[in-house]
């Protein structure tokens, strides 16, 4: 059985949710970070997705 990278996963969608709490605040600087996080960390999170998704088709 391969291991999945599973704990990245977890970190990126713990860090996408706290980027929706930053967006969440009052402060200007604050909100600006949230979306920069929200946008790195589902990007990151779809590329993980897409490698896996076809890594396991190749070899099939």
């Amino acid at each position: 059985m391969k291991k999945l990278p599973l704990l990245g996963i977890v970190i990126a969608v713990f860090f996408i949710y706290l980027g929706v709490q930053l967006i969440a605040k009052e402060d200007e600087f604050t909100v600006i970070v949230g979306y920069i996080n929200i946008i790195f960390f589902s990007g990151l999170l779809l590329l993980v997705l897409y490698k896996l998704l076809f890594k396991n088709n190749k070899q099939l």
